[in-house]
């Protein structure tokens, strides 16, 4: 139980970390303007449309990402919207830190890291 236990423990320190507390006050900030939340939201609904055509490798037009990027640039010069991803920003390298670190235990195991045909070879 002592690995579950120090899991919890890391969530709550992710919960109590200044980090967080930041992301939490700049969204409450943000949800209180609605159109400022739904505008955003519309940009982040494009984001991942994009990104899942990617991955499924089709090719995006440069007119859709240059009017994605256009969009985005536009919400940056609003300050809560730009305080909120700032503090979102911080926040996401937070746990891609954390996930490194735990992903460092896997590192050893040969499934993951060697390709199983070259030693048979």
């Amino acid at each position: 139980m002592e690995v579950y236990d120090q899991a919890y423990a890391l969530a709550r320190s992710l919960r109590n970390s200044e980090s967080f507390k930041r992301l939490l006050q700049a969204e409450a900030v943000l949800i209180e303007e609605p159109t400022k939340w739904a505008q955003l939201q519309d940009v982040r609904h494009k984001q991942l449309e994009i990104t899942a055509q990617q991955m499924a490798g089709k090719s995006i037009p440069q007119e859709k990402i240059d009017a994605l990027d256009n969009m985005m640039n536009a919400l940056l010069i609003d300050e809560q919207i730009r305080n909120y991803l700032l503090a979102e920003e911080r926040f996401a390298q937070l746990l891609a830190d954390v996930q490194k670190i735990i992903g460092e235990v896997v590192k050893d195991l040969k499934l993951l890291t060697e390709n199983p045909e070259k030693d048979r070879a």
